[in-house]
């Protein structure tokens, strides 16, 4: 405000002070005056008044400016602001007229209301809050915005200083606090036009409403259709929403409006998630669902029988309507036709709806309403990626059908598959327990074959089919020539991989490959010393540790990916060297030690000179007595060092109670 002097005229007793601060008593008549004030296209006297009389009995105030009325609003007890808007500046001179005043035995002055402010505010005074709102709860703080306080039945806002160009939101941070009761209903509009309506439930809770309005500043009028008695409350204010935050946001294009229905984001093993409840919303950009013909992410069902399904509206629109694949998968679903958008509209509501949520009798000790896992949403233009998905989704279906029947010749396709990347190995000589010569004769032939991108289009319906890739192959994978297109062309296609290496062929190229993608890397190293990894590898140990702690220092920039597991294989050569590889995962924050057993040969003869250390294959299996030693030496080392275990001796068996420790790995769930 631009103003040289307020001047309160007639019609007001002398300052007093109660509780609350200072106060003037106004009379039944009463005007204040400012000087010179600066020309505004839009003003406003603000009124913070209040009074000591019954609520039945509530005086009406009207405001006149310079002899025109302005405004007029009935004055409850509790102080709250009321404000008039008028135009223009220059010399203001404000009437203000209560049609009654109170008469207290003792007091001869005739008493209307207290008045503890009044003044004239610019747009940009004036903040969010115009009429409708009690002070903040922390009265003394009345000018901190973020503070909390109760809405009337009835409430206005103003708006300012919004670009015209941008999409917009109305974030609304509301609540009550009378569980138990009937949720009041509010409802959101400008100049009679209707923006949103919302349930404001218990509990503070965040509500957006798209605005597509395109002017600089406007009114917001705020209706609910309640408020909770003085009986309930304990409290004479007439009391709707209690609001801490109203305010106009301005999302990225890419960011999205999670509203109802979801809980705290947490992390999985590969993917940023939020468990929703049994119905969720979330806000998506005008733009880019204007832009992209689909919508997807990534979702983690518990049920294994198709048994628990989704449902996709946009804006009212049904997208989808689908059975959930139980753990993680990729879901895709087609956007409406862009001429079929409104092409004024600044948001898009997504409304996800499960027909049941995950049974609380399998998460007891977590007591929320659980329904499924939703990774981040994105969109995408990929017709094919689309359809691998509905090929993917059926087959898989189709699978679990003819599997529940017990057939024998199925007509569906296996859901992981096993691929052969690199036929050749950096590792020469061989590592001291490794099958080469045998292998290699058996691959005859195929050694110089050549597996890409091109292959797994020629795999056709099997690679379609497959969730998880599993390279199987007795080589090096990344010393593949087209490793980072190859990788690149997986994730595309939402696979996600198992890959094994030797630890030898990490390079700037290879941990950029490797980074950021839906990969369980198996890390074989069998010692923690170098010593001991001369004796089964050779001595390049100093070169490999240096690369992995870059491995780990990358992927914590790009959501923890890959997965690294570290892989020991128990031997007499060593045997010495289990804590110590336990403290070198916790160093690099491996997510798993996998325990593999040394294949058991019909008759091997495998003897090798290595390090200093003679290898014979068949004196290095261990007894079984030995290994059930091994394995409390785990369960141990796994509570201590933090690092989970996954014992493939018994793979293909899901043994929960193997390791008890509580980061226990099951590569059954793994699988998938």
């Amino acid at each position: 405000m631009k103003a040289s002097d307020k001047n309160y005229r007639a019609g007001w007793y002398d300052k007093e002070r109660d509780d609350q601060g200072p106060f003037r008593w106004m009379a039944q008549q009463a005007a204040v005056s400012f000087d010179d004030h600066e020309l505004q296209e839009t003003n406003y006297l603000r009124v913070i008044a209040g009074h000591s009389f019954p609520d039945n009995d509530l005086p009406h105030l009207t405001v006149y400016l310079n002899g025109q009325k302005i405004g007029e609003e009935t004055i409850e007890a509790a102080y709250s602001p009321y404000f008039f808007p008028f135009s223009g500046g220059g010399d203001l001179y404000f009437e203000l007229k209560l049609d009654r005043v109170f008469h207290v035995y003792g007091d001869p002055r005739e008493m209307g209301i207290m008045v503890r402010e009044i003044d004239v505010l610019t747009p940009d005074d004036v903040g969010v809050f115009l009429d409708g709102w009690y002070l903040p709860e922390q009265a003394a703080a009345e000018r901190d915005r973020s503070l909390s306080r109760w809405m009337k039945r009835k409430a206005r806002c103003l708006l300012t200083n919004l670009p015209e160009d941008r999409e917009k939101y109305l974030i609304i941070e509301a609540g009550h606090s009378f569980d138990g009761e009937e949720n009041p209903i509010l409802t959101v509009s400008s100049n009679g036009l209707s923006i949103g309506k919302k349930e404001i439930i218990p509990a503070y809770r965040i509500y957006y409403f798209p605005l597509s309005f395109s002017s600089h500043s406007f009114e917001i009028e705020l209706e609910l259709n309640k408020e909770f008695s003085p009986d309930i409350t304990g409290d004479s204010r007439h009391l709707g929403a209690l609001v801490k935050k109203l305010e106009v946001i301005m999302p990225e294009p890419q960011e999205f409006m999670y509203e109802q229905g979801w809980h705290a984001w947490e992390f999985d093993e590969f993917f940023p998630y939020s468990w929703m409840t049994r119905k969720a919303n979330v806000f998506l950009s005008s733009s880019e669902v204007k832009e992209h013909s689909y919508v997807s992410f990534f979702a983690f069902s518990e049920f294994a029988n198709f048994k628990q399904n989704l449902r996709l509206e946009l804006d009212g629109n049904v997208i989808g309507d689908i059975p959930l694949i139980k753990n993680w998968n990729y879901y895709s679903f087609a956007l409406p036709p862009n001429k079929s958008l409104d092409s004024d509209k600044s948001g898009y509501e997504l409304w996800l709806t499960l027909d049941r949520l995950f049974p609380n009798k399998y998460h007891e000790d977590d007591p929320r309403d659980l329904g499924i896992k939703i990774s981040t949403i994105s969109f995408h233009n990929d017709r094919h990626v689309h359809e691998d998905f509905r090929f993917f989704h059926d087959n898989l279906r189709l699978n679990y059908e003819e599997r529940k029947k017990g057939q024998i010749e199925l007509k569906s396709y296996p859901v992981n598959l096993g691929i052969d990347l690199f036929a050749k190995c950096n590792m020469k000589p061989p590592c001291v327990y490794c099958l080469w010569d045998w292998t290699k004769e058996w691959e005859e032939g195929h050694i110089e074959d050549v597996v890409d991108e091109k292959t797994f289009e020629e795999y056709g319906p099997f690679f379609r089919s497959s969730r998880l890739l599993i390279n199987c192959s007795i080589g090096e994978p990344l010393m593949h020539p087209r490793f980072e297109q190859i990788l690149d062309y997986c994730a595309r296609h939402k696979k996600i991989m198992e890959i094994s290496t030797n630890g030898q062929t990490f390079t700037k190229r290879t941990i950029n490959a490797l980074v950021g993608k839906p990969i369980y890397l198996y890390i074989s190293l069998d010692a923690a010393t170098k010593e001991t990894y001369a004796k089964i590898r050779n001595d390049r140990w100093d070169s490999i540790i240096p690369n992995l702690e870059l491995l780990n220092q990358e992927r914590k920039k790009r959501g923890n990916l890959p997965k690294i597991h570290m892989v020991f294989i128990p031997m007499k050569v060593n045997r010495n060297d289990l804590e110590a590889y336990f403290r070198l995962c916790q160093r690099i924050d491996a997510d798993a030690l996998i325990l593999r057993p040394l294949l058991v040969l019909n008759d091997p003869k495998i003897e090798h000179d290595r390090g200093g250390y003679h290898f014979d294959y068949k004196k290095e299996l261990l007894s079984r007595e030995e290994l059930e030693k091994i394995f409390k030496e785990c369960e141990e080392y796994s509570a201590k060092y933090g690092v989970p275990v996954a014992n493939q001796f018994s793979f293909g068996i899901s043994d929960r109670d193997k390791f008890k420790h509580k980061e226990a790995v099951d590569l059954e769930t793994q699988r998938f």
